[in-house]
């Protein structure tokens, strides 16, 4: 669900994620970024990007180079930054 609103309403979502932790931010990211490249958009392929990054080792946050890590650290004190990284990253296919 929260993948699904990240594309569509940026300032709501940003309040959906205040309190969230870095790791799960950058999973909803990655969950995001696949679910926007999909071209089905059903609940069953949102499941499927979900299922494909959460099982996937190689993609923890934990596991980035140090610039990654950086990007999405979401409770840093520039959140505006990390935001239009965010953003960013979203867009470019």
């Amino acid at each position: 669900m929260l993948a699904r609103n990240l594309a569509s309403s940026s300032k709501a979502m940003q309040n959906r994620l205040s309190g969230i932790n870095d790791t799960a931010f950058f999973d909803i990211s990655q969950v995001s970024k696949k679910f926007l490249l999909n071209e089905n958009g059903t609940k069953d392929s949102l499941i499927t990007c979900v299922l494909d990054v959460c099982l996937d080792n190689e993609s923890e946050l934990s596991k980035q180079d140090s610039d990654t890590e950086n990007d999405f650290q979401w409770n840093s004190d520039n959140r505006d930054a990390v935001w239009r990284r965010l953003v960013e990253f979203l867009t470019v296919a």
